[in-house]
């Protein structure tokens, strides 16, 4: 997604991409996120039809949602890679390189557990299947990242 802009130089025209946010462009505007590009927009180009402009050309966003059935799939996989990084853990426990991308699946899958604020109708559901069994003892785990995002799950449940 592309839409020009002028820049603090005067009225040469800049290019603002939506992209990776790996840099490459001479310009030095490239590679910015969508925020960040538009927020580097000087607040005297934004005039009513400019704003508009921006609105229109916004990319969609998907929001998911959660029913049982993502419940359990969530929960499963949450499940797996606990059991994986636990396994792979106490295999090698002074080789972090053999352990190390259990470690970022379970901190993936520990991220995704925010869309359960989305469902407080299915939090009963979640006490069911048994989770606080698994997810209390990740409060100690080493990584704290996984400590954090697990007692993050764990507040928007009401489960703490």
């Amino acid at each position: 997604m592309r839409f020009s802009g002028n820049d603090d130089q005067g009225d040469d025209a800049v290019e603002y991409e939506q992209g990776s946010s790996s840099g490459g462009s001479s310009s030095g505007k490239r590679g910015k996120s969508y925020a960040e590009q538009i927020a580097s927009i000087p607040s005297e180009d934004l005039d009513k039809d400019r704003i508009e402009e921006i609105l229109d050309n916004l990319p969609e966003v998907e929001v998911p949602t959660l029913d049982l059935g993502g419940l359990k799939k969530l929960v499963l996989k949450v499940e797996k890679a606990i059991n994986k990084n636990q396994s792979l853990r106490l295999k090698y426990p002074d080789q972090p390189d053999k352990f190390m991308d259990s470690e970022v699946d379970l901190d993936e899958e520990l991220k995704r557990l925010q869309i359960i604020a989305t469902a407080p109708h299915l939090y009963k559901n979640l006490v069911a299947l048994g989770v606080l069994g698994s997810w209390l003892p990740l409060l100690t785990h080493e990584n704290t990242g996984a400590a954090m995002d697990i007692l993050s799950a764990l507040r928007f449940t009401n489960c703490i």
